[in-house]
């Protein structure tokens, strides 16, 4: 993906993207795994947006 700058054997694991520098492939990270320990979406959105206010 020439966008996000990053091809798909960079990150392999949910881990990688977590550790991510790239906002975009954290946040994603951050949604799966968050949705995995049952997260709300009023939850997530608090998060994510926190999250991107941040650091973007």
């Amino acid at each position: 993906m020439e966008f996000g700058k990053y091809t798909q054997a960079d990150i392999s694991t949910i881990d990688q993207a977590l550790d991510s520098d790239n906002h975009v492939i954290n946040a994603v990270a951050q949604i799966i795994r968050r949705i995995d320990e049952g997260a709300t979406q009023k939850e997530l959105w608090k998060e994510i947006n926190d999250y991107l206010k941040k650091n973007v």
